[in-house]
This record gives C-alpha cells, sequence and structure tokens, in this order.
C-alpha cells in the first residue's frame, strides 16, 4: 500500500572473524614491537653495565693483589670519568704504597747496619778495656808489691822517703787507672 518503489536490497554483514584477525594481527604485532624493544633495552643495559662492571671489577682484583703485597699492580685507566678518577688515585696510591715500602725497607736495613757498627764497637771497646786492665794493672800491681818488698829492707831515711814516695803515688795512679777502666 505505500506506493515506494523498490530499489534493490542491501545487506550490511559485519563477520566477526575478519574483525578478530585483523585485531589478532594488531595484537600480536604489539607484542613483537614491545617485546623488541625490551630485548634492545636490556642488551642496552647489558652493555652499559658492562662498560661500569668491568673496569670495576678490574680495579677489585687490583686492590686484591696490592693487599697480598703486590705493589708494582696498576690498572688501567679506562671508562667514565669517575672510573679514570678512580683508577688514577688507586695507581697513585699503589705507587705510593711501593714507594714508602721500599723507603721503609731501606731504613731498616740502615738501621740493622748502625746496630752491627755498634754491637762491633761495643765488643772491641770491651776487648781493649780488657786489655787494658790486664796490661795496665798488672805491672802496677808488680811496681807496688816490690816497693812494698823494698820497704822492708835496711834503708836510710832518704831511701826510705823516695821509696816511700814511690809508693803512694804507685797506689795513686792504680786507684786511678781502676777509675778509668771501670
Amino acid at each position: 500500500a505505500d506506493a515506494q518503489p523498490h530499489l534493490g536490497r542491501v545487506r550490511v554483514g559485519i563477520g566477526f572473524e575478519s574483525a578478530r584477525a585483523a585485531m589478532r594481527q594488531r595484537v600480536t604485532g604489539a607484542l613483537v614491537l614491545a617485546m623488541s624493544i625490551a630485548l634492545l633495552a636490556t642488551i642496552a643495559a647489558g652493555l652499559a653495565a658492562a662498560r661500569l662492571v668491568r673496569p670495576l671489577i678490574a680495579l677489585q682484583d687490583a686492590t686484591a693483589r696490592v693487599a697480598r703485597g703486590q705493589l708494582d699492580e696498576r690498572v688501567a685507566v679506562s671508562g667514565t670519568s669517575e672510573l679514570r678518577t678512580l683508577a688514577q688515585t688507586f695507581n697513585e696510591m699503589a705507587a705510593n704504597l711501593q714507594t714508602t715500602l721500599a723507603e721503609r725497607f731501606r731504613a731498616e736495613a740502615e738501621l740493622e747496619r748502625a746496630r752491627n757498627h755498634a754491637l762491633e764497637a761495643s765488643s772491641a771497646k770491651s776487648r781493649f778495656l780488657a786489655n787494658m786492665s790486664h796490661e795496665i794493672r798488672t805491672p802496677m800491681n808488680g811496681v807496688i808489691a816490690m816497693v812494698g818488698l823494698l820497704r822492708e829492707t835496711k834503708l836510710d831515711d832518704e831511701q826510705r822517703e823516695f821509696v816511700e814516695t814511690v809508693h803512694v803515688s804507685a797506689t795513686h795512679l792504680l786507684s786511678l787507672i781502676n777509675d778509668i777502666l771501670d
């Protein structure tokens, strides 16, 4: 009853399968892109970490060798400015330790030589005093003994006075020698 002309039919149909496939393709592309970015970020972080970690490990190993007494140990100066500064400071410290230790060894050797020289001098002094004690005291004791014997003989007054002077002088001289040698 409506008198409208019929032009044809249009059938609009949306296929969910094709929309799902398109969505899957987009999601897969996004996932591949995200994983690629994550992989690249991991690689970049690993390379950056290696640039920092390798010099630190080398410095740690060198520090351990210096601690064991290998004072000629030095590290390569590389990496960031902070790592270069740290490596230079380490190298300076190791060189200073090496110099200080060498000076200490030289000083200890010099002290040992001085000690040995002092011991030799003390020994020579002791030998000298022992020889002098024997060489000087023995004749003086002989003089005093002979003067004592001479005092017991018949002497005139002038001779007795001479003998007494010799006895007093010899006794004082022996006392002085004993004081000096003791």
